[in-house]
């Protein structure tokens, strides 16, 4: 049986910020997000994956990471993702920890990379990299029998067929920079953006 589709999540009309103080935290976590506007199956769904990963992926070299922590040290932890889009449009969304007397730099410096990302898109080295780079997770994540069923599963869940786990790399290198920076574009507004700030507040 066929799982219905839910409807489009409307555009956000303007950025905000919600603070929840949590005394006692030792940390402040951080959420910057929209609606992505995006479904798995939509054709630039892949490009928008390749452009959110060279910004904010668990890699190291990843842009948040390497700049934000590596280098200015600034987080805990810091990354950007693409999330709850198997049944629906999902949501596009930068997640980090910060200490309190680190959290206006922290914000300062993400929303100026958020920014850069936006103005310059991502380069054609970081696109070749990453798409190295995700081809190599991909098949790495298949290596074990859980991982292979896990991939399976979201194939399926996602109205592919088994070929799909084949596929993948293949269509990730079809991708080329013009697509990965039109998809960050078209969905994606940093001025949109919602941020929430929860824990020890400054």
């Amino acid at each position: 049986k066929e799982i219905p589709r839910s409807t489009r999540a409307p555009a956000l009309a303007s950025g905000r910020i919600e603070k929840v103080a949590m005394p006692g935290k030792t940390s402040v976590s951080v959420l910057i997000g929209q609606p992505s506007g995006l479904q798995h199956h939509d054709t630039d769904y892949l490009a928008c994956t390749l452009a959110t990963s060279v910004f904010g992926s668990g890699f190291f070299s990843a842009r948040l990471l390497d700049i934000i922590r590596n280098r200015e040290g600034l987080t805990y932890g810091i990354g950007a993702s693409l999330r709850a889009d198997t049944f629906s449009d999902g949501s596009w969304a930068i997640k980090g920890t910060f200490a309190p007397e680190l959290l206006e730099k922290g914000l300062a410096s993400t929303q100026r990379e958020l920014r850069r990302l936006f103005g310059e898109g991502v380069t054609a080295e970081e696109l070749a990299n990453f798409k190295v780079t995700l081809a190599g997770a991909h098949k790495v994540g298949l290596s074990t029998t859980s991982g292979l069923a896990s991939a399976l599963l979201s194939a399926l869940q996602r109205g592919y067929g088994p070929e799909w786990l084949d596929e993948y790399p293949t269509r990730l290198q079809a991708i080329d920079l013009e697509q990965v920076n039109a998809s960050l574009r078209k969905r994606l507004d940093p001025e949109r953006m919602h941020t929430v700030l929860a824990g020890s507040l400054p």
